[in-house]
């Protein structure tokens, strides 16, 4: 995920353009199963390229896989809670025919800080006081996903990122950039209130998309324990 200390060097003259009617495209920065990820800023304005934009690949577009991605993280985006990183706006994926359609898109802002798997490969060491503010902090960010009915799912380090506190002695700041592993634990809907009228009639998604029969909030935060503990081990094993 692109920060404002590497932006420098991503911000040159545009070269691609996907032609969202609110949002131009700048750099393609990579690519994952659901989503490809671009550097943008809303059309017609001046300054840098400050938002990524997220957009449905050439297979998932004409898919529901893509039609439900859009939908997953356009919702958990809109959960009020500053540990989760925000939806700032969405355009669903629109069929053109059986096999094609245009792309469908989701933008969030640009935050400070690095993940927690660039820290890690940097050889960084996080005191404890770090570990137990991000334990915290990301126990808040799992209460607001649990109250709508999802978990965050599996944890790791590239779906932290960690900032750097502005204030000397104030605790560093984490967030969760990925919502690609969250599932429901609670049925029927996607949606906080349920109504299969309110899914996309044209990709016909399932009432139990990215439901886990499995998954609770318990499971949710035993992992989160374990992820801390891992993090506190390879801190450990730096410093030997």
């Amino acid at each position: 995920m692109p920060t404002p200390d590497n932006l420098a060097q991503l911000s040159r003259p545009l070269r691609v353009d996907l032609g969202f009617s609110r949002w131009e495209t700048a750099k393609r920065l990579r690519s994952d199963a659901e989503y490809d990820f671009y550097l943008a800023r809303p059309r017609g304005s001046r300054l840098a390229p400050n938002v990524i934009l997220k957009t449905t690949t050439a297979l998932t577009s004409a898919s529901v896989v893509g039609a439900a991605a859009v939908e997953r993280d356009r919702f958990l985006g809109s959960i009020l809670s500053p540990r989760l990183l925000p939806t700032l706006d969405f355009v669903r994926p629109r069929p053109l025919s059986a096999t094609r359609a245009q792309r469908g898109c989701v933008v969030v802002p640009i935050f400070s800080g690095r993940t927690l798997a660039a820290r890690l490969a940097d050889g960084e060491t996080f005191a404890s006081e770090t570990l137990d503010a991000l334990f915290t902090q990301l126990a808040s960010a799992l209460a607001a996903l649990h109250r709508v009915g999802w978990v965050a799912g599996e944890l790791t380090p590239a779906r932290v990122l960690l900032a750097d506190p502005i204030d000397r002695g104030a605790p560093s700041t984490a967030t969760l950039l990925d919502f690609s592993a969250a599932r429901r634990f609670e049925l029927p809907s996607l949606l906080a209130k349920p109504s299969v009228n309110r899914f996309d009639p044209d990709f016909a998604l399932p009432p139990d998309v990215f439901y886990a029969p499995n998954a609770s909030p318990e499971r949710d935060v035993r992992a989160l324990r374990r992820f801390v503990e891992r993090l506190k081990n390879a801190s450990a094993s730096f410093v030997r």
